[in-house]
């Protein structure tokens, strides 16, 4: 007989679907046994940045564990948690169950920023990026409380 998955359901949206794998990933690695993550780019749904999957190998992790979820296909998943994690899409966000929390946590996207840089400054930005979604992440499930009760900029 299977256990119930009693993890809380957990959505990371952006716009490029990114970050969202990247908090995806740090959340496989660091939350597993509290949060089962989604990710969910809203625009992008096609191939992954070299500069950010260079960024999580570093780490020793990898995007290719699940794809991004599709948008159209969110009405067959309930989450206890979307995190919202770029302000381009905050007015772009589909409707959730009342139950839901949704917190917004901007990152800045590492692409919009890539524009007449080295590859090294890229990669840097990437890096900065993924450590700072890691620190989020290590932070669960304290500062999910905590952001919930404060209303999106």
């Amino acid at each position: 007989m299977r256990q119930a998955d009693n993890r809380s359901k957990i959505l990371f949206i952006c716009n490029d679907s990114f970050r969202s794998k990247m908090a995806r990933a740090w959340t496989l690695k660091l939350r597993e046994n509290s949060f089962k993550p989604y990710a969910l780019g809203v625009f992008h749904q096609g191939e992954l940045d070299m500069y950010a999957t260079q960024a999580m190998r570093e780490e020793g992790l990898e995007f290719n564990h699940g794809k991004s979820i599709n948008k159209s296909t969110l009405d067959k998943y309930h989450f206890d948690y979307v995190v919202v994690l770029c302000a381009l899409i905050k007015d772009q966000l589909p409707a959730f169950s009342p139950e839901t929390k949704v917190i917004h946590v901007y990152f800045p996207d590492p692409v919009d920023t890539s524009r007449m840089l080295t590859r090294e400054e890229v990669l840097e930005i990437n890096r900065r990026v993924r450590d700072e979604i890691r620190d989020f992440i290590k932070a669960l499930p304290e500062n999910l409380t905590f952001l919930s009760q404060i209303d999106p900029p």
